[in-house]
């Protein structure tokens, strides 16, 4: 007896079907009909089959169902379940993600002169069946914020997220916490300054919500069969397959259409971008579920970084004044920089603030301002040069001053009131708006030598 050979990968159905020649040949058809050969399904159509009976018939059909259902190589079904099975079933959804970050932080390296790239890394756990999410953000590595999001509010180091709703709820102890609304109608969180500073750089609302949209709703896309193969293609080197998600339910009219690249080998999401004329992107670095831990899912560690700055009165004083304010390490240009003069050094007073909760009084201190003058103009248009210098960070500079701060070897761009923030010698330092070149200024400053 010749032995039957046969395309479908279940032994146990070969074996059944083997008195049943015709079913068999039913069979390995199904199998051989996939998505990227379209033209078989049509071909297969035209042929006339003699079926023994429906039973039979209805029988080959659930067989070669159950392997599609469970088979990679068996159609957009198999897909699908080898994606979904790529995260896993575990009740809490765990995600790493990176992308550029967008926003004022554009450090450059004094060193070479050139931008340092940013990537803002974001770590979330997010368990829907309990409605709680915990996302932890860092900027090249250093933490810049947590946030807790629960059926309760939200919660960051800075505190509670205040909302406009919970503000009309709660008139006294908003005013207490210093926070409102211009429309009491809007449903927008209510910002103090600390957390409007910390929407300076976190990511755009556009990409915030695309990123929800894919927690939402990637798994019960994939487990309902909404998601759908749109194409496939390479993404640095690697083969990718292209599924497209539609969100459902009560809040789907708030989140994007989003296609998600998954590994043609692992069938883990690598990268989500929204469907549209300007779609936003994110990496996936890392994704699979975890069994819920309570501790993941604690509210942020207080932190009391300051909140607000001002600057006052400004005195002139001596070069050597401002180098025994400075703690002796002043830094300055010379009298004589490349076509700039020193014309005057003052002193200012600067108060910086922090958060009523903290119980933290304002703190007041004395920063210093070395002031050049170019010499190829008159003195009533004159090209300044301001240099700015305090012992400590000083918001009413406009330094930023939370957990993102100046630090020794870069200099920061884009920021108000100052072309340039840096910190060296201990002293963090900010170049007046007008400066011209200010990485050549940084680089230029040496010990203040009154001589």
């Amino acid at each position: 007896m010749t032995k039957t050979t046969s395309p479908l990968r279940d032994p146990e159905l070969v074996e059944m079907l083997a008195d049943s020649p015709e079913l068999l040949a039913i069979a390995d058809a199904l199998v051989e009909t996939r998505e990227d050969a379209p033209g078989t399904l049509s071909i297969l159509r035209n042929r006339q089959w003699k079926l023994p009976s429906i039973a039979a018939a209805a029988a080959v059909s659930a067989a070669v169902a159950s392997i599609l259902l469970i088979s990679p190589w068996g159609g957009s079904t198999g897909l699908v379940g080898r994606a979904l099975a790529a995260v896993g079933q575990g009740p809490v959804l765990h995600l790493v993600t990176e992308q550029p970050l967008v926003g004022w932080y554009k450090p450059i390296s004094l060193a070479s002169g050139k931008p340092i790239p940013v990537i803002e890394r974001q770590e979330i756990w997010f368990d829907k069946s309990r409605d709680l999410k915990k996302t932890v953000t860092t900027l090249n590595g250093v933490t810049y914020d947590q946030l807790l999001e629960t059926a309760q509010g939200a919660f960051t180091q800075a505190g509670f997220v205040y909302t406009c709703d919970w503000i009309a709820a709660h008139p006294v102890e908003a005013a207490q916490a210093r926070v409102g609304c211009g429309d009491p109608t809007q449903t927008a969180p209510a910002q103090t300054q600390a957390q409007r500073a910390h929407a300076q750089t976190s990511s755009t609302p556009t990409l915030d919500l695309a990123l929800a949209g894919f927690l939402d709703h990637y798994r019960s896309s994939l487990a309902s069969g909404r998601a759908t193969k749109v194409g496939s293609g390479k993404l640095d080197g690697n083969q990718v397959i292209w599924l497209r998600i539609d969100a459902t339910g009560e809040r789907a009219g708030n989140y994007p259409t989003e296609d998600v690249a998954i590994d043609a080998s692992s069938y883990a999401p690598v990268l989500v971008r929204t469907v549209g004329a300007e779609p936003v992107r994110f990496r996936v670095t890392q994704i699979d579920t975890q069994p819920y831990d309570g501790s993941v899912f604690t509210t942020p560690a207080r932190t009391y970084p300051p909140t607000s700055g001002s600057s006052h009165a400004i005195t002139r004083i001596t070069a050597s004044r401002a180098s025994d304010l400075l703690e002796g390490h002043a830094l300055w240009l010379g009298k004589r920089w490349h076509g700039y003069r020193l014309v005057g050094v003052e002193q200012q007073q600067l108060t910086t603030g922090y958060a009523p909760m903290s119980h933290k009084p304002d703190k007041h201190s004395l920063g210093v301002i070395f002031n050049y003058a170019s010499t190829d103009r008159p003195a009533n248009n004159a090209d300044l040069l301001q240099i700015r210098e305090s012992t400590q960070c000083e918001m009413g500079w406009a330094m930023p001053c939370g957990a993102i701060r100046p630090t020794e070897g870069t200099l920061l761009l884009g920021l108000p009131l100052s072309s340039g923030i840096t910190m060296r010698d201990g002293l963090y330092i900010a170049l007046g708006q007008f400066s011209r070149d200010p990485v050549g200024v940084a680089n230029a400053l040496h010990p203040f030598n009154a001589r």
